[in-house]
């Protein structure tokens, strides 16, 4: 899976916490639209976690060396809220079955196991548009 590089700090209500994401597209797992909006696979998990625990997340896109980095895992790293940390990986081993659904819906496992693991959407379809336009001169 990709890198996700999430911290949480507290504001001012208790049950709001800011995540800070990667501002970073890298759909379906997670992204930033052109409105700072966050979205993707990612994005649906913290909901449901947020849900689950009774707390509002606010996503706050940021570039990545202003997050805390855990290289290729799914992973909140916070210094001051370990107790959202607790109950976030207790959300995750009792809900997840939810997951895998989720996984399925986003192709999550697809993205993964592509011969283009690691690269943006749209060098994707560029990569996949030139690939059938040799095929197409190749025939």
């Amino acid at each position: 899976m990709p890198s996700l590089a999430l911290f949480i700090s507290m504001n001012c209500s208790a049950e709001t916490y800011t995540i800070g994401v990667e501002q970073a597209d890298f759909l379906p797992h997670y992204g930033v639209d052109e409105q700072s909006s966050y979205q993707g696979f990612a994005r649906d998990v913290l909901d449901m976690f947020a849900e689950h625990a009774g707390v509002t997340l606010v996503y706050k896109p940021l570039p990545v060396p202003d997050l805390p980095h855990v290289r290729s895992s799914f992973r909140l790293s916070s210094k001051t809220e370990p107790q959202v940390l607790a109950q976030f990986d207790e959300f995750l081993a009792s809900r997840r079955a939810d997951i895998e659904q989720l996984k399925n819906e986003y192709k999550i496992e697809d993205s993964i196991n592509s011969e283009y693991f690691g690269l943006e959407q749209w060098k994707i379809d560029f990569l996949k548009r030139q690939k059938a336009k040799q095929q197409a001169e190749g025939s």
